[in-house]
């Protein structure tokens, strides 16, 4: 469910950038702002899909028992 939305808002922050009066360039504060808001919700969209696949992979490995010594990588250094 955090994925999803998270996809949501990436795409409509795309979109209102994109919407946005041209030119679509630095010079143009308009457009900078809402190109900045959307690789925030882009940013947080990967980040929910990073703990979306840590979850599944604790998922697997308690679904699956014991290993041979393979240690999960849950330890993962996270970004932002």
């Amino acid at each position: 469910m955090a994925v999803r939305k998270a996809k949501r808002a990436a795409h409509d922050s795309l979109a209102r950038a994109n919407d946005a009066p041209g030119p679509h360039e630095t010079t143009n504060t308009i457009f900078v702002g809402l190109y900045e808001a959307h690789l925030r919700d882009r940013e947080a969209m990967f980040a929910a899909m990073r703990q979306l696949d840590m979850a599944r992979e604790v998922r697997r490995a308690i679904a699956t028992g014991p290993t041979d010594g393979a240690i999960l990588s849950t330890n993962r250094k996270r970004v932002g």
